[in-house]
């Protein structure tokens, strides 16, 4: 069930979720007037989160064709949901996780994406995260988040505007799981040579086809990145690492993309308190930051 609850101001209109059933409707927000203290935010109730692992929390698992979720308006908040298994259809048609349309100053945090219906048809369009429509001057944060086993790409902008996303703290294994290199195909990729593009403390690794860090000469400010491939951008990032050596457990059915102990990625972050200072379990980060949606 979702309940809705009003700020005590009256100025935030937020939707709690709970994990007594699972969801199999998506969502489209649209058509609200929003601005920085109006604004619609839809999340898991602060017990019904899931701390990272699948099938332990709020569940968004669809039957019917169509984005997951839809965000059209600005300033949409979305946070503590599992999403996963949404369904795809032949030839060039896909669906996303999470689709944001034209919309600014959006926030995507502490969310589980992953298991898209790649494997019923052979559909290279299918993102956990997908920037579509977007328009000069607006933005996207994504931070605290855990994606894999997606069929196109983790996050995905093909557009040519100079939007400005910021991708913070987030896990993302195996993409591209179709085979086809197609635009968008891999783990991250921002394909605007004008965006403004913000990556730090970001775990992709295991792209099947694309880069984990796509068009990663195009990336602004970046550090403290991790990447199985040579791909990780900018300072004190890791390249060429094994997945297996990060995460407590890549084996299909059962992914835990919490570190391991002996993890490359502990203690190699950059301290990002002044914007947020937990992780996707909600525990404080202490200094220093691991790198990854998890914190050890």
């Amino acid at each position: 069930r979702i309940n809705t609850l009003l700020s005590v101001n009256g100025t935030i209109e937020k939707g709690e979720a709970y994990a007594d059933q699972t969801f199999r409707t998506g969502v489209d927000i649209d058509g609200s007037t929003t601005d920085a203290t109006h604004y619609m935010w839809l999340a898991a109730a602060p017990s019904q989160t899931h701390g990272g692992i699948a099938g332990t929390g709020v569940v968004i698992d669809t039957d019917s064709l169509g984005n997951v979720i839809q965000v059209r308006d600005d300033h949409t908040r979305i946070e503590g949901l599992e999403i996963t298994g949404w369904p795809n259809q032949e030839s060039s048609s896909g669906w996303d996780g999470v689709n944001v349309s034209a919309a600014d100053k959006v926030l995507l945090s502490h969310l589980l994406i992953h298991d898209d219906g790649y494997s019923a048809f052979y559909n290279a369009n299918s993102d956990a995260i997908n920037l579509h429509q977007m328009t000069s001057g607006q933005s996207v944060t994504i931070r605290n988040s855990i994606i894999y086993n997606i069929g196109r790409g983790a996050i995905n902008y093909q557009g040519s505007e100079n939007i400005s996303v910021r991708i913070e703290n987030v896990s993302i294994f195996n993409t591209g799981l179709t085979g086809v290199d197609a635009d968008g195909a891999g783990g991250i990729n921002i394909s605007s040579r004008l965006a403004t593009l913000t990556v730090r403390n970001t775990i992709s690794m295991n792209s099947q086809s694309g880069a984990d860090f796509k068009n990663a000469g195009f990336y602004g400010s970046v550090s403290s990145n991790l990447s199985s491939d040579a791909s990780a951008p900018g300072i004190n990032s890791l390249s060429g690492r094994a997945a297996v050596n990060q995460f407590v457990s890549t084996v299909p059915g059962s992914e835990n993309l919490h570190l391991k102990a002996t993890s490359e990625a502990v203690d190699r972050g950059i301290n990002l308190s002044t914007d947020f200072t937990g992780d996707i379990d909600y525990n404080t980060r202490t200094a220093p930051w691991d790198i990854g949606a998890d914190e050890r």
